[in-house]
């Protein structure tokens, strides 16, 4: 069973041929050096994906940015494995959704996917991501996921919970 935990520096290291692969893909020299910056800026953003073995299955870095209702939580990076375990990608997307939603305290997650990637539009979808009809310059989607109105939600539950248990009992 893998687990998600904070990256480290030796991470890194073991991230390059990954991180390289990309640069080589991408033509862009300087994804790499983005990517690193956004590592050690957010370094309570950048989880990794781990095996017992303490192999890296796969990553997620995000950043956050903004004041007041217009704090987010933007995903900034995801890869992983396609090693037959499915449930990396959802465990990266969750953890990351959970860490901004307790300690950044923010109203958005957002994540830009290129149009043509069918498996990441669909991955995020099924967490709940929504489009929110912004086409980004080139052909990437903004997604987002709106976590004030999942803590609204859960307060009115539990406001409502606790009125009609306590109303029962008198």
């Amino acid at each position: 069973m893998a687990s998600i935990r904070k990256m480290c520096c030796n991470d890194l290291l073991d991230m390059n041929h990954i991180l390289m692969g990309q640069i080589a893909t991408t033509g862009k020299d300087s994804y790499g050096s983005l990517l690193y910056y956004d590592i050690l800026c957010n370094p309570d953003y950048a989880l990794v994906a781990v095996s017992p073995g303490n192999r890296i299955l796969g990553f997620i870095t995000a950043r956050i940015q903004g004041e007041g209702t217009e704090r987010i939580c933007d995903i900034t990076e995801i890869f992983y494995r396609d090693a037959g375990l499915p449930e990396i990608s959802d465990m990266l997307i969750q953890t990351i959704v959970e860490k901004a939603d307790k300690l950044g305290k923010v109203y958005f997650v957002e994540a830009d996917v290129p149009l043509n990637n069918q498996k990441f539009l669909n991955l995020f979808e099924k967490h709940g991501f929504t489009w929110d009809d912004k086409q980004l310059e080139g052909s990437s989607k903004r997604l987002r996921k709106d976590l004030l109105r999942n803590r609204l939600l859960e307060a009115h539950d539990n406001s409502w919970f606790g009125r009609s248990y306590n109303n029962q009992k008198r």
